[in-house]
Parts: structure tokens; C-alpha cells; sequence
């Protein structure tokens, strides 16, 4: 469009009706002011105040110039010559200069300084900034305004005695870079894309019926951030973010590395499609070395950034705001773990940098607690991870918790029901066998539990029977080969007689009991592995649970139940016990 006479006039009668402008729905409204400014453009009254020179090469080395004198209206903080000296921006690259200073300094519309304001702007780096002032002083980001509201036919101008701060957002701040972390920006790098922000781009004409744009708005798209449950871009949004230096990063990798061995040759028993004794095997969608090498390097490093992407607006994390975390307080990760060390991870801060959108912590070490990040407790649900029953029939059942059910090994119930596995036999002197899956194996040594609530809790006529059970793993060694691993009990776990026997366990039909099997170390790892035949299904090692003897007769009935009630089997993770020991010894 050009400016002609017509357009300066209707621009000048919008003067007449100036109010605050700290609202975006004021920014068609221009503001009186006598110099002869009004009748030129922005670039025009920039370029002709003497003490915007240095302001000017700026702008000219970022190439925005040309868009001060166009037809899109803009209102402009510049700073002068003197707040200018030494600026680190002309040493700059220009899209450097472009993004962080010039854009930082630009803002869409008009955002004139009349009455008293306290608001907010949107420039166009897509930074939320301070605007607020009365008659006597106004101030952008805390930096005093020395002229305010120089008319131009396509914006407003207004003169600073300072540079605005420019503060990335915490996604900016990881992509650029630097400041020891280069080891992150890669693996964030690694998932980033751009698309086309629509809503905030310039439409221009249709040509070969696709749509263009005279200012195409680019916003960058991360599918790990979208992982995390983080936008860690959007400006409206709070975060802390830890993140380890380069020597820190390398020193969690290779702490964590040896929990993902994966090998080419993995197998586990195919349960689904078993007949009888006949059990098939099946491997995982993935055989190639090289495949599995990124995938186990991708879970490494998942493993180390998902717990370090903290939201500032949930109460778990509400004590960020002081920084300094009480003996009580919890860090409540995006990716909805709770960290109960804040005092340890903080310790190791190298700096704590300020954010547009939060702050972002520096440090030297990542002192997670092993159990809470990279090798958690597993904790099976039989209801869900049921492999296969013989000869009996599986009820998926619940029971309202009583004071009998009080405590079990780890701790006090949380809920109103507990959920279990009800296998009941088939017939009258069958002897139930009953497999479970067992997801998201380490390649690590993991202490082995299975709660156990009494028979008599289904089925009335056990009442005072325990079982009388053996459990056995089946497993991928490191040569590719399935085995079996049988547990053997401790002498007080066993029933009364069968005290010789090291392979049988029995339960206290007191209480629901967590009886421990034992300790045992995967050799190899299945986290993250699909099956061969089912991408939605997870290659897994199994436990069998079955009584040790050939059938029950009886005699063997009068003394021992049949039926099996299992809760849960739990695999927790060595260092998590041997954490644990060390706090009962203190």
C-alpha cells in the first residue's frame, strides 16, 4: 500500500482517542504528539534522531530495516547511543542480533505510554515483557524510557536509556548451546523439527492454489519435549530444568549404560500360543546390531533427562521459588516421578541461570537416586501380565481392606481394594500352574517378592490352608539361550514338612504376605523390545508359580491350598535393598 496524504490524515485522527495501550485490542490507536514525526515512518524518525545511531547499525546488520519502513505497524524501544557502548551485539552474527536484540525491542501494533500501565508485551522474539509506568517515568523490562510515543505512519517509537535484557526461554537456551551442556543441545537437537505457525504468519496471495505467506512465523516442534510432557518453548509456561555439564553427561552415561545390554540373539517364551507342555519362542521385532546399539543409547539418555523437567506450577515443586529445599520436600518431575533427594541434585549446581520461562540449573554430577530414575522398582500387576493358566481357571478379583490386611512388606495398603489374581483349579485334584510376564527388565539384579493373600479369602473352605509353591524364572542368558532359574527358600519360607526342600516356599495365611524369593541378576536386557509377531506387545521374561510336587492328594489337600491369590510380583532393584539396609543399620 502506499502512504500517500489521505493515509497520514486518518492516522493523525486517531490521536484524538488515546488510551493505555496494555491490550492488544488498542492497537489500532496512535497518540498525539507535535513533532512532525507522524508524517514519516518509523525508520524515517529512527534514522533521523541523532542519538539512535548505534540502534540503526544494529538494525541495518540484523536486515530489519527494510520492514521499519513497510506497511505493517510496529511499536519500537530503542535504546541510545550510550546505553550501546560496548554492546556485545555488534561482534554478533546478524540473526543473533536479529532475535535477541532487535526482535527483543520490536512488538506487533501500538503500545503507547499514556496514564498509568502495568502490562505486558509480546514482541516479536515472541518474549513476554514488562511495560509500566504513570506520566511522570515509564519503564520497559525495568529499563527507563527517555522519550515516549514519537508518532510514525506505521508505528510508535519510543527511546531507552538501557538495552532490555534478552532472556531465552529454556528450550532456546538447550538449543543454543554452549555454557558446558553441548552434549544435551545434541540430544534435544536430535528430535527437533520446524513447522509453519499458521495463526501467527502474514497471509499473502494464493499462487498455483496453495497458499503463501509474506512473513512466514516458524515455530520449532520437539517430539522429545512432547515425551517429557514439557512444552519447554512456550512462554507462558514455568519451569527448573537440571542439566548436566558435558562431564557429568558423560559420566551418567557410562554409570547407566551397562542396565541396557541388548544382543541380538534375545528370545522369551511365546505363552500366548502355547499348547500344553509345548511352549514356542519368539524374538523381538529388532535383531540388527546396530539397531539395537541407538536403541539402548536412546533409553540411556532418556533415562537421564526425563527426570529433570520440573513444572514450577505444581505444588510438589511450589518451594522452588526459594531454592532452598527442606528434609521433606519433593521434586514432582514432568514425566510424573517424584524425586525425594532435591537437597543432593541441588548440591552439585555449577550455575542457575535465569529464563523467560523459568530458570535453568547447571551441574557437575547427577546425584539421582538410582531407584527413583534410570533402574525403578517393577512392580507387576498378575491381572495384567498374565501369561497362561493350566489346569485351572483365572478370576481377576478384589477385596476391601481390613485391619488383617494392615501392614505387608512394604507398607500400609493406599487403597480401599486391592486387585489380585484368583487362579482356582479345574478339577478336583488338578494342581494349578500359573505364568506371569515380567515387562520392562534391566539388564541388572533385582530382589524378587510376591504378595500372596490367603486362599480363604475366594474360597471358604480353605480357611487355615497356606500354599505350598515353588516359583521359576525362565530367562535369555547372554548366549541367546532360554534357561531356568528356580528360586530356593529360606528355611523359615518353607512349609513345616517340607523344611528339606530348597525350592519350596509357603505363605502366612495371617496376613497378605510378601514372601521374598530371592535375588537374581539379568544377564541381558528386554526394557523397550517389541515382539517379532506384535508390536504393541512387549518381549518379556516370565515366573512360573506352581506347587513342587507331581499332584496333590489327599492328605496334601488337608494341609495346603490350591488355590493361588497373588497381588503382585515386584522385582526391586539391588541398590534400592541395599540403601535400605544401610538406613536400618543407622
Amino acid at each position: 500500500m502506499k502512504l500517500n496524504k489521505y493515509t497520514v490524515m486518518m492516522v493523525a485522527a486517531g490521536f484524538l482517542s488515546a488510551t493505555s495501550c496494555t491490550d492488544f485490542d488498542d492497537y489500532n490507536e496512535t497518540y498525539v504528539d507535535a513533532n512532525p514525526s507522524a508524517d514519516k515512518t518509523l525508520w524515517e524518525n529512527i534514522t533521523s534522531n541523532p542519538e539512535l545511531t548505534s540502534f540503526v547499525d544494529l538494525v541495518k546488520k540484523a536486515g530489519f530495516d527494510k520492514e521499519l519502513q513497510g506497511n505493517r505497524y510496529y511499536t519500537v524501544w530503542a535504546p541510545v547511543n550510550d546505553a550501546l557502548v560496548n554492546s556485545p551485539y555488534f561482534d554478533a552474527d546478524s540473526a543473533v542480533v536479529l532475535e535477541r536484540f532487535v526482535k527483543n525491542h520490536v512488538a506487533d501494533y501500538n503500545n503507547g505510554a499514556v496514564g498509568a500501565i502495568d502490562g505486558r508485551i509480546h514482541t516479536l522474539n515472541r518474549k513476554s515483557i514488562e511495560f509500566k509506568g504513570s506520566e511522570s517515568s515509564y519503564f520497559y523490562s525495568d529499563v527507563p524510557v527517555k522519550k515516549a510515543n514519537v508518532p510514525g505512519i506505521n508505528g510508535l517509537l519510543h527511546t531507552l536509556d538501557g538495552v532490555a535484557q534478552y532472556y531465552p526461554n529454556v528450550y532456546d537456551y538447550i538449543s543454543l548451546g554452549g555454557n558446558g551442556i553441548d552434549s544435551v543441545t545434541a540430544y534435544f537437537k536430535h528430535y527437533e523439527d520446524s513447522i509453519l505457525d499458521r495463526e501467527n504468519s502474514i497471509i499473502g496471495p494464493i499462487i498455483d492454489g496453495k497458499q503463501t505467506y509474506i512473513d512466514s512465523v516458524m515455530i520449532k516442534q520437539n517430539s522429545l519435549t512432547e515425551l517429557f510432557d514439557a512444552n519447554l518453548s512456550n512462554e507462558d509456561s514455568s519451569y527448573t530444568v537440571i542439566l548436566p555439564n558435558n562431564d557429568a553427561w558423560i559420566e551418567a552415561y557410562n554409570r547407566i549404560k551397562p542396565y541396557y545390554k541388548y544382543i541380538t540373539t534375545l528370545k522369551m517364551q511365546d505363552l500366548d500360543n502355547a499348547s500344553g507342555s509345548t511352549i514356542p519362542t519368539i524374538g523381538p521385532d529388532v535383531t540388527d546390531a546396530t539397531l539395537l546399539q541407538q536403541h539402548s543409547d536412546s533409553l540411556v539418555k532418556m533415562s537421564m533427562m526425563s527426570n529433570f523437567i520440573y513444572s514450577n506450577n505444581s505444588e510438589y515443586n511450589k518451594w522452588l521459588e526459594n531454592g532452598t529445599p527442606s528434609a521433606t520436600d519433593t521434586l514432582y518431575t514432568t514425566s510424573r516421578r517424584k524425586l525425594s533427594n532435591p537437597a543432593d541434585l541441588l548440591a552439585r549446581t555449577v550455575e542457575t541461570e535465569p529464563m523467560s520461562n523459568g530458570n535453568v540449573i547447571i551441574v557437575d554430577s547427577i546425584a539421582a537416586l538410582p531407584w527413583e530414575t534410570y533402574v525403578p522398582q517393577i512392580n507387576v500387576d498378575p491381572r495384567r501380565d498374565m501369561g497362561r493358566v493350566l489346569t485351572g481357571t483365572a478370576h481377576n478379583a478384589s477385596l476391601a481392606v481390613g485391619d488383617w490386611m494392615e501392614e505387608t512388606g512394604f507398607g500400609k495398603f493406599d487403597t480401599e481394594q486391592v486387585q489380585f489374581i484368583w487362579v482356582e483349579p479345574s478339577s478336583g485334584m488338578a494342581k494349578p500352574e500359573l505364568d506371569i510376564y515380567l515387562p520392562n527388565v534391566l539388564s541388572t539384579t533385582y530382589d524378587f517378592y510376591c504378595v500372596f493373600l490367603p486362599a480363604s479369602v475366594v474360597n471358604s473352605s480353605e480357611v487355615g490352608k497356606p500354599n505350598y509353591v515353588q516359583f521359576t524364572l525362565n530367562y535369555c542368558n547372554d548366549k541367546g539361550n532360554l534357561t531356568d532359574y528356580k528360586f530356593e527358600s529360606m528355611e523359615e519360607d518353607r512349609p513345616e514338612d517340607a523344611k528339606t526342600n530348597k525350592n519350596a516356599f509357603a505363605n502366612d495365611i495371617s496376613k497378605a504376605d510378601t514372601i521374598y524369593m530371592g535375588r537374581f541378576k539379568f544377564p541381558v536386557a528386554y526394557r523397550g523390545l517389541s515382539r517379532s509377531d506384535n508390536a504393541r506387545e512387549q518381549v518379556r521374561p516370565n515366573i512360573k508359580i506352581t506347587s513342587p510336587f507331581s499332584q496333590f492328594n489327599q492328605n496334601l489337600m488337608k494341609k495346603y491350598t490350591r488355590d493361588i491369590c497373588i497381588a503382585a510380583i515386584i522385582l526391586k532393584p539391588v541398590e534400592l535393598t541395599e540403601f535400605e539396609n544401610k538406613e536400618t543399620e543407622e
